[in-house]
């Protein structure tokens, strides 16, 4: 499903930020939907979101609710209802250049080219379009310079902390240059991003995917290990900081961290 190469991209909570009043007690609800949203729970996120939009029209947190009842309609495969809700999104004011990006994408699965095209265009010329949605949508127009790699960008994205970007970038690298140096990195950086999100199962699983699907390096060996360590798998993580200590050119950082931690776990 093309939506994968978004990830859980969900940059647009800020759009709902608090006004001066009562909007405290929306933003929260928001949030929460949010949350289930997050965790993977799209029935219950579009039943939060849904309610929003019937008790709260006409507010912040209404427009954005549209949007995120679409995205719940889209994760779960319904193209129908997704297409359905993102038309009524983009009747509102002013929709985010993520918003038209999105329902774009949506467009383009059910086969609606010319129609995608005009949502990519107004991605592009939505006055708060993020830098992402600008080089996504120029790359799908076919615009995109080429001196810049998605590569490149998810790993701005990622040295500035901003990891649920970086995740949807180097998913798409992943997706679409499998078994080249770039995938194989976008595969190792997949797992590094979850990590720093805190979402260790799905971190062990990217490195799993990673491991089974490339040889990795020493610094791949080593933060599979420390997921492992993390999961409270010792075993498995003592043989991945081996195979990092084992790996040709292994560097100093990846020497000496290894080996504490190998000692650290030494008799677990």
């Amino acid at each position: 499903m093309r939506i994968m190469r978004l990830g859980l991209v969900v940059c647009l909570l800020a759009c709902c930020s608090p006004g001066p009043a009562g909007a405290a007690s929306g933003h929260d609800i928001v949030s929460a939907a949010q949350a289930l949203f997050d965790r993977g729970d799209f029935q219950a996120s579009l039943k939060a979101f849904s309610r929003i939009v019937q008790e709260k029209p006409g507010t912040q947190e209404t427009e954005y609710a549209q949007m995120m009842v679409g995205m719940c309609h889209w994760r779960m495969g319904d193209l129908d209802q997704a297409d359905k809700a993102f038309r009524a999104y983009v009747k509102y004011p002013e929709p985010s250049g993520a918003g038209y990006y999105y329902f774009g994408e949506i467009l383009r699965e059910r086969g609606k080219e010319h129609e995608a095209r005009q949502m990519f265009h107004r991605a592009l010329v939505a006055k708060d379009s993020a830098p992402w949605v600008a080089e996504w949508a120029r790359r799908d127009l076919g615009l995109e310079p080429k001196e810049r790699s998605l590569s490149d960008i998810g790993q701005e994205l990622f040295e500035r902390q901003e990891f649920e970007l970086a995740l949807a970038v180097f998913q798409k690298v992943a997706r679409t240059r499998p078994k080249t140096r770039a995938g194989e990195n976008a595969e190792m950086m997949i797992g590094l991003c979850y990590g720093w999100m805190e979402d260790d199962v799905r971190a062990e699983q990217a490195f799993r995917d990673y491991a089974r699907n490339y040889k990795p390096d020493a610094a791949g060996y080593y933060y599979f290990g420390s997921v492992l360590k993390r999961r409270g798998k010792t075993a498995e993580a003592r043989e991945m900081f081996q195979r990092a200590l084992d790996a040709p050119g292994c560097p100093e950082w990846v020497k000496k961290s290894a080996r504490e931690n190998l000692q650290n776990l030494k008799g677990k």
